[in-house]
């Protein structure tokens, strides 16, 4: 689920690389695509001085590849970027453990008690809403965690059909 929403995420940038990349032919074409990607992606480069420098020189091949080089190192970047971890499962065996024990006490550090249910029912609506909000610089896999917890869930509803103890 994480790559599903990661893939959709990269897509514009993705398309306005691509559209930067078809543009090499054409200088003025070019110039005005960097600058639309600078300005999009809000990179370090991206100065008025620039700007007007190279709206006045659109020719200018030097710059222009320096600039190509820092944007394509910021598109590899972003695509290039690792998902490792095992909270997906955690929040599988969470989401599990919720609907096999809903009143069960779980303590907030060692304190606080709190039933199952209400902790798994915040900690989805937590995850969903700062899933759906998705802020920049925020690098937790939230689709992960929303995912693993379906899929705890499902299996756990599967495998517990048999279980003649919940039918009555």
């Amino acid at each position: 689920m994480h790559l599903l929403f990661l893939s959709y995420e990269l897509s514009p940038i993705i398309r306005d690389f691509t559209l930067v990349a078809q543009q090499q032919n054409d200088p003025v074409g070019f110039t005005d695509a960097l600058l639309s990607f600078g300005r999009k992606y809000e990179l370090s480069w991206y100065r008025p001085e620039l700007i007007t420098y190279l709206r006045s020189a659109p020719g200018n091949t030097e710059i222009t590849e320096q600039i190509l080089s820092n944007i394509t190192s910021f598109y590899e970047s972003r695509l290039n970027t690792a998902t490792v971890g095992a909270s997906g499962a955690v929040f599988g065996i969470l989401a599990a453990f919720v609907y096999l024990f809903p009143n069960t006490y779980i303590y907030i550090y060692f304190l606080v008690p709190v039933k199952a249910k209400w902790l798994g029912i915040l900690y989805f609506g937590y995850e969903i809403f700062y899933a759906v909000q998705n802020s920049a610089g925020d690098n937790v896999a939230r689709w992960a965690h929303i995912g693993g917890g379906i899929v705890g869930l499902l299996i756990v509803i599967t495998w517990n059909k048999t279980n003649r103890k919940t039918l009555y």
